[in-house]
């Protein structure tokens, strides 16, 4: 029989695992190989929320890069999230340093040239994340078995 608590010990589980799986990606990207590019795209877009959330700005930049002759076009300057707030003035200035034309370092995935990003990811804020995440799992699993 499944208790709301033991369904939130479940629930942490899987992101903190899924967690590990991400960190060790952005730990492996640190290695990949970089190209020029050339941002085609430079916007800001108002996305709705779903749930509680109200929604905010994201930043719709794509650019584009050439790998052993094949052209990529990427939508998003990281590597597999976009960051969303709600001050469109923040994300005005954070736009402004990738206008349309801009030349850029592009770092890709060597076995899926498609994988790629612009900003680094920063395995560090993922692994602290984590660290907080087994602290509370730690607690739910001794308080609550």
């Amino acid at each position: 029989m499944f208790t709301e608590e033991k369904l939130v010990l479940m629930v942490f589980s899987v992101v903190w695992i899924a967690g590990v799986f991400i960190c060790r990606k952005f730990y492996a990207a640190r290695a990949w190989p970089s190209v020029e590019g050339v941002i085609t795209k430079s916007a800001l877009e108002w996305q709705s929320g779903s749930g509680s959330t109200n929604g905010g700005y994201t930043m719709d930049v794509e650019y584009e890069y050439v790998v052993n002759g094949r052209k990529y076009v990427k939508n998003g300057l990281r590597l597999g999230w976009k960051l969303m707030m709600s001050f469109k003035r923040f994300m005005d200035k954070r736009l402004a340093a990738f206008p349309v034309g801009k030349q850029v370092s592009v770092t890709y995935n060597p076995q899926k040239p498609k994988e790629s990003f612009v900003i680094a990811p920063d395995p560090d804020k993922v692994r602290l994340l984590l660290a907080v995440m087994a602290i509370v799992l730690s607690w739910f699993w001794m308080y609550y078995s």
